[in-house]
């Protein structure tokens, strides 16, 4: 989805956009423009692995650019922003 994140695997089997998992696991995409910010809510006392497969994204006072990634914990939510397309 363009500018939203899109759950692509759940392990909630009534989820019936996304690919059920037998773990506690969710992946999700997202293609953003230059400049739009999301905020990721974590489910339950999960962490979330953050990777950039093209672009530059900022995340938890980070810039992460093509391939790059981060892992976030011990929070409730992450805001990630677009620097480019």
């Amino acid at each position: 989805k363009h500018n939203q994140f899109l759950t692509v695997v759940s392990p909630d089997q009534e989820n019936k956009q996304a690919v059920w998992i037998n773990q506690d696991a969710w992946f999700s995409l997202a293609n953003l423009d230059a400049g739009k910010e999301l905020e990721y809510k974590l489910h339950g006392d999960t962490g979330v692995y953050i990777f950039v497969l093209q672009g530059k994204l900022g995340v938890a006072e980070q810039v992460l650019d093509n391939r790059d990634a981060i892992g976030i914990y011990d929070t409730t939510s992450v805001a990630v922003k677009a620097h480019v397309d």
